[in-house]
């Protein structure tokens, strides 16, 4: 279900004004109370992916986009689990857990163009040097990279995309404490050009030189190893320049 605030303003609650809170959900045209994504578009649509298909509110109806077997221009999975839209305004959508890999939104045309997945089921097996398409379909973040580019977080680490030019590079988790992450979880990219990848056993930071993940060691003082071992489910970057963690 998704709440909605309908006021009063960040501001008048400090003041102490209480908030008030509306619902959408099945009865105002979701298939699915179970929301995983929300996104606010340039053009000022609402997207809301949930665990039955995604949804555009207009702020008094919703249009509903599912996936169909027999279309390969719908939503790659049921499951609408990442939402991202980047500075040219392309919305991308990611499977999460239904490992159905990832789609652009062609607004044209009202339909979904599928990226392909060239690693195997076998998480075991390598990745060809050049991959034709997602080292893994399981699609867990989305950022933007320079150029208009995108970093992909998958299963098997992170994967940097150039739709326009069909190209993948893939980026492996290296090893931490004898065995790689099982997922790429979150991804950052700070204002410093860093780009910081959260996974099931702690953080990362993405080493374009050698085109690998490789552990943050934490600070001087090692304090910041109590992320090791650690699932990331978010990662922030505030005002001040501070990264905020999120840990399950």
């Amino acid at each position: 279900m998704l709440a909605v605030l309908l006021g009063p303003s960040a501001e008048a609650m400090a003041d102490g004004a209480r908030p008030r809170f509306g619902h959408l959900g099945v009865e105002e045209g979701l298939a699915s109370n179970w929301v995983l994504a929300l996104l606010r578009d340039q053009r000022g649509f609402l997207w809301v992916g949930t665990q039955d298909g995604l949804y555009r509110f207009d702020g008094g109806k919703f249009v509903a986009y599912r996936h169909s077997p027999t279309d390969p221009h719908s939503l790659p999975s049921p499951v609408a689990g990442v939402l991202f839209e980047d500075s040219r305004g392309r919305l991308w959508v990611g499977s999460r857990w239904a490992s159905q890999g990832m789609a652009l939104y062609d607004r044209d045309r009202d339909r979904f163009e599928r990226l392909p997945v060239a690693g195997a089921h076998d998480a075991g097996q390598a990745l060809p040097a050049r991959p034709a398409g997602l080292s893994d379909a399981r699609v867990n973040a989305i950022t933007e990279a320079p150029g208009g580019r995108l970093w992909v977080a998958t299963a098997r680490g992170v994967d940097l995309v150039d739709y326009d030019r069909g190209t993948f590079a893939h980026h492996p988790l290296e090893e931490n404490h004898g065995k790689p992450p099982r997922l790429a979880t979150a991804l950052l990219a700070d204002r410093g050009g860093t780009v910081w990848v959260g996974t099931t056993e702690g953080l990362y930071r993405l080493d374009p030189d050698r085109k690998r993940c490789r552990p943050w060691p934490g600070f001087a003082d090692g304090h910041a190893k109590a992320l090791d071992g650690q699932r990331i489910e978010a990662l922030l970057e505030d005002e001040s320049g501070h990264l905020w963690v999120a840990t399950l």
